[in-house]
C-alpha cells in the first residue's frame, strides 16, 4: 500500500513539465566509520527525523557481535522543473553500508522523493523509503518450537506525506503522516509489523541567522505476534518522538546545527511468556553539526564538508566514540546505549575512530 500510493502520487505530481525548464544535479558522499558493536550500528544508523526515527526491535542476544570498520557511500540524483502546478523537484538517493569483516551486515537504503510548490509558502512533500533485507543478527526463533539459532532479517518500506505551510513571515508549520511495514524472514514472521505515524513540525526563523525547529511524532505499530500467543513474541508498540534543533548561519561558509531527540516506546505485549510484556524503552540522542560550504570558481561543481558530533543513550550496552574527518577537518562522536530503566553508564567501553567523509556535487 505504502509503495503503490507513493508511486501514484509521484506520477501525479509530475504534471506537465515545460520544455527547457529541467535542471539536473548529481551529488555523492563517502564516509568511513569504526564501531565496537556492528549489530547496534547497523540497526541505528537511520534514527533521524528524515529517515526512519523508529527501528526494528532488538533483542539483547543479537548485540555485542564485535567491532568493525564501515564504509558508507551515498549517491543522489535531483531534478527540478516547472509544471502547470508550479515548481516540482524530484530526488532519488541511495545509501550503502559496507562492513569490512562482517559482510552479513552489508545493507542499503533507497529514497524516492517529490516536492511540489503550489504557491509561495505552500509545499507538499512525498517520500518513499526502502530498506531491504537488513540483517538483525543470529537470533533464537520460536516458530518451530525447537528454539534454534537462525539469522533474523527485516525489510522496511515507508511512504510519507508532508504538507508545509508558511503561516507568518519566518514561521512555517509542517504536518507529517506516514505508513510503513516491516516484514521479517519466515522464521520471525510473527514480528511482521504495520505502523502509522502522525505529527507536526514547526520551523521558526528567530533571527536572520538563527532558525528553531520543533517536532513531535506519535507512532503505533501492530505486529502479527499479538494474534499468535503460542510464540510469546509480540513486538507491537506505541512510540512518542520529540525533537528540537537550532541552526546558526555563522557566515556564507560556515553554519552550526544543534539538536536533541527523545523517544519513548511502550511495548503493548500482554503475553505471559514475552520478555517485552509491559516493557518500556527510552532513547536519547544529541547532535551537533558544523557545515563548511566551499564554492569553487567552477560554477558546475559544488563541494561541501560537514563535521558532526552526536550522543545517544540506549539500553543495549553499547558505547562508542567516533572521531570522523570530513574535508580534512576532524569531529568527534560519542554514543552510549542502555535499555529499560537501568541507569545509563557514562563511561565508554571502547573508543572508535572514522574519517574521510567528503561530499561533491555536479550540475551539468
Amino acid at each position: 500500500m505504502g509503495r503503490n500510493a507513493s508511486l501514484t502520487l509521484l506520477i501525479f505530481m509530475l504534471g506537465h513539465p515545460r520544455p527547457g525548464s529541467a535542471e539536473w544535479s548529481l551529488s555523492g558522499r563517502g564516509s568511513l566509520f569504526y564501531t565496537d558493536d556492528v549489530s547496534i550500528f547497523s540497526a541505528t544508523r537511520r534514527l533521524t527525523r528524515d529517515a526512519d526515527p523508529t527501528q526494528p526491535a532488538l533483542d539483547a542476544r543479537v548485540t555485542g557481535q564485535g567491532s568493525d570498520g564501515v564504509f558508507e557511500p551515498m549517491l543522489k540524483l535531483s531534478k527540478a522543473f516547472d509544471s502547470g502546478l508550479g515548481t516540482t523537484t524530484l530526488d532519488l538517493r541511495g545509501d550503502g553500508f559496507i562492513f569490512f569483516d562482517h559482510s552479513q551486515y552489508n545493507n542499503g537504503t533507497l529514497f524516492m522523493q517529490a516536492q511540489q510548490v503550489f504557491r509561495p509558502g505552500t509545499r507538499v512533500l512525498l517520500r518513499y523509503y526502502y530498506n531491504p533485507d537488513l540483517f538483525i543478527g543470529d537470533n533464537e526463533e520460536r516458530r518451530s518450537g525447537r528454539f534454534q539459532i537462525v539469522p533474523e532479517r527485516v525489510t522496511s518500506q515507508i511512504g510519507s506525506l508532508r504538507i508545509d505551510q508558511e503561516v507568518a513571515e519566518g514561521l512555517e508549520v509542517k504536518l507529517l503522516s506516514r505508513y510503513g511495514t516491516r516484514r521479517y524472514n519466515s522464521a520471525y514472521s510473527q514480528r511482521d509489523t504495520d505502523f502509522w505515524t502522525v505529527g507536526p513540525h514547526l520551523e521558526w526563523t528567530l533571527l536572520p541567522v538563527v532558525t528553531l525547529g520543533l517536532a513531535y511524532h506519535c507512532e503505533r505499530g501492530l505486529a502479527n505476534g499479538r494474534h499468535q500467543p503460542q510464540y510469546g513474541d509480540d513486538v507491537s508498540y506505541t512510540n512518542h518522538y520529540a525533537s528540537t534543533d537550532l541552526d546558526f548561519e555563522l557566515s556564507e561558509t560556515f553554519s552550526v546545527s544543534l539538536a536533541f531527540h527523545y523517544e519513548h516506546n511502550d511495548w503493548l505485549s500482554q503475553l505471559e511468556e514475552d520478555e517485552r510484556k509491559w516493557g518500556k524503552e527510552n532513547v536519547y540522542q544529541g547532535e551537533a553539526l558544523l557545515n563548511c560550504r566551499n564554492i569553487p570558481a567552477d560554477p558546475c561543481l559544488h563541494r561541501r564538508a560537514a563535521f558532526k558530533s552526536q550522543g545517544k543513550l540506549r539500553g543495549l550496552g553499547n558505547s562508542q566514540y567516533q572521531c570522523r574527518n570530513r574535508g580534512g577537518n576532524p569531529f568527534l562522536t560519542y554514543q552510549k546505549a542502555s535499555t529499560g530503566d537501568a541507569a545509563p553508564c557514562l563511561f565508554p567501553r571502547a573508543v572508535s575512530f572514522s574519517g574521510l567523509a567528503y561530499t561533491t556535487q555536479a550540475s551539468p
